[in-house]
């Protein structure tokens, strides 16, 4: 599959980067949108060139046209005149917020793609920026340290890092908590499922790591000990189910989806699966949290045990 030219080092000059606090970059700037723009009739104009123009030359003479080019005109005209209300975060006099000057690879990328208005909740509909998308979060991955294992690796049992981009840090953070509690509650369904579906029989002496490095039955565990595996064992099970018992990922899943925290909503799975534990898992946050994090005071009174949360990496647009 052909991508994009991403090989290289990159640049070590900032001075590339930005569209300068005096626009200094703004004629190599406005040449790049304009390339973009060309690029895209380019496409249009050769897409199945023999279906009809709908914008006909007479529909530019009407009146409604002319006074609906005006109209756009003159509001975007009004438009760039009220922007100019915004904080100058390109200027090296403002130093008072986390905003910086918006690089210029990013908007780029950002006005090209929105030409294209691809929508990446489903390949179908996003059938080259998905692929970019997975191409961004390997580089995250590698970024933060995670290594990224071969076919070969993932086939014996590897864990492969993924990455996902957001609209925003706030939305981040709540796919991340969402991301968590999934993970740290796929255990307890894994139990549910081989103790209740007769599918998953011949997996009934599934043994799993515990803290202390001891390997013990799943479906002996009790719930604090099942909200504390591992990370990389949790994720690791559908895979060795697979392996080591022969059930089919279809299988499994079909299982799983009968006990799952997503199907039977959080109150009935807690009650349902989780009632010894005394309240529900708590997330902790250091001080310097995103302000996403809502703050709440906590009772004086020690606080029940509850189940621990991994830490989660989030990535934004």
């Amino acid at each position: 599959m052909e991508i994009p030219y991403l090989d290289g080092p990159g640049t070590s000059s900032p001075e590339a980067w930005f569209l300068g606090s005096k626009a200094e970059n703004a004629e190599e700037f406005e040449r790049l949108i304009v390339e973009a723009i060309r690029d895209q009739a380019f496409w249009r104009r050769n897409f199945h060139p023999g279906d009809p123009t709908l914008v006909t030359e007479a529909v530019k003479r009407q009146p409604e046209y002319v006074q609906a080019m005006g109209t756009l005109t003159d509001s975007y005209r009004s438009l760039l005149g009220f922007l100019k209300k915004s904080m100058p975060f390109f200027s090296t006099r403002y130093q008072g917020h986390m905003n910086w000057d918006t690089a210029m690879p990013a908007v780029l990328g950002y006005f090209a793609a929105m030409l294209y208005n691809p929508n990446n909740v489903a390949f179908e509909g996003s059938t080259a920026t998905t692929i970019l998308e997975l191409l961004v979060g390997d580089d995250l991955c590698r970024m933060i340290g995670f290594p990224l294992p071969d076919k070969a690796a993932c086939q014996a049992g590897a864990v492969r890092p993924w990455g996902h981009i957001t609209s925003g840090g706030t939305v981040a953070n709540i796919e991340a908590l969402w991301s968590a509690r999934n993970l740290k509650l796929y255990p307890v369904a894994m139990q549910a499922a081989l103790k209740e579906d007769p599918t998953l029989a011949a997996a009934s002496d599934l043994r799993v790591p515990t803290r202390n490095g001891d390997m013990v039955l799943l479906r002996e565990l009790d719930a604090w000990s099942l909200c504390n595996l591992q990370g990389d064992d949790i994720l690791a099970l559908p895979a060795r189910l697979t392996a080591e018992y022969g059930i089919s990922s279809a299988v499994i899943d079909a299982a799983l989806v009968k006990v799952a925290p997503q199907s039977l909503g959080m109150h009935t799975f807690f009650s349902r699966y989780l009632g010894e534990l005394r309240s529900p898992p708590v997330v902790l946050v250091p001080a310097t949290k995103h302000y996403s994090f809502p703050r709440r005071p906590r009772s004086s009174a020690s606080a029940p045990p509850t189940c621990s949360t991994s830490r989660s990496t989030r990535t934004r647009a």
